[in-house]
């Protein structure tokens, strides 16, 4: 995703050329002030080996040359494609942090999901597996193990649709808050994406055996490589259900809108009929 970012931030200037083509060019020195301060924190970053203060440091250069050559309505008019551009940044440090977050709330959620259902299960760590019984034999772990490692933490996802949620509602959402409520359920999204396909793969070792559900040798079967697909079918579900939500108040409002208009003016024309005939 970290490569598909600049391409995307061009052609959003692209698209957006009809809200900057016509606007008068109007540089600012306020941008030179801001390109000097760019340069000399990305000096600091390189000297201290802080590789973030660089990428920041290189972020505000691109939009202080817009200001000091442009001005600052090109700058308004391209805020989106530059904030657009920080999905450019590889976020290592969330690696460490929110990815064992996630594999967390995910063990927790889903061993409480299983046990409410009656399939009783243990957390051990950020693994699930299966409770003893003895009398079906049983032993703990024999019916269904599975460890949620980093790369199913639900980060990776998060990302995505992270990127996905700000192109769909800046180009399906005209109000701000809509768009911010559309990119805020990025996280729920991926959560309840991760969440069924934890469920593809507990029922799919229970009914089609560990080997075909999750694969052999530490190896990933065809089974497990779609139940990763459904977290995005599910997660870009509930983002066009969300937007078509958020679209379908304004969609009302002007139904509402567009009724009293014509009520109005049918009593109007009723008016007109009776003071014609008297």
């Amino acid at each position: 995703m970290v490569c598909l970012s600049p391409p995307i931030v061009f052609f959003l200037i692209w698209r957006l050329r009809d809200r900057w083509a016509s606007l008068p060019v109007k540089g600012s020195w306020v941008g030179l002030l801001c390109v000097l301060l760019s340069l000399f924190f990305y000096w600091v970053g390189y000297k201290a080996n802080v590789l973030y203060f660089a990428m920041i440091s290189c972020h505000a250069l691109f939009a202080s040359c817009i200001l000091w050559i442009f001005g600052w309505e090109y700058l308004r008019a391209l805020i989106f494609p530059i904030l657009f551009l920080t999905f450019a940044w590889p976020l290592f440090f969330l690696t460490d942090t929110l990815a064992f977050q996630l594999r967390l709330i995910m063990c927790e959620f889903s061993s409480l999901f299983f046990n409410l259902i009656g399939l009783e299960n243990l957390r051990v760590g950020t693994a699930l597996v299966s409770a003893s019984d003895p009398v079906a034999g049983l032993a703990q772990g024999e019916r269904f193990a599975l460890d949620i490692e980093s790369p199913c933490s639900g980060l990776r996802s998060l990302f995505a649709l992270m990127m996905v949620s700000a192109l769909f509602g800046f180009f399906t959402l005209g109000q701000p808050w809509k768009r911010w409520m559309l990119f805020a359920s990025s996280l729920p999204l991926a959560v309840l994406g991760n969440f069924v396909r934890l469920l593809l793969l507990v029922f799919g070792t229970l009914f089609l055996g560990s080997d075909v559900a999750v694969g052999k040798d530490g190896g990933t079967s065809a089974y497990h490589f779609l139940a990763g697909i459904a977290v995005f079918i599910v997660a870009l579900g509930g983002m066009v259900v969300l937007a078509a939500v958020l679209r379908g108040q304004r969609v009302q409002s002007r139904t509402v809108r567009i009724s009293t208009g014509s009520n109005v003016n049918s009593k109007s024309s009723e008016q007109e009929a009776s003071e014609e005939g008297l």
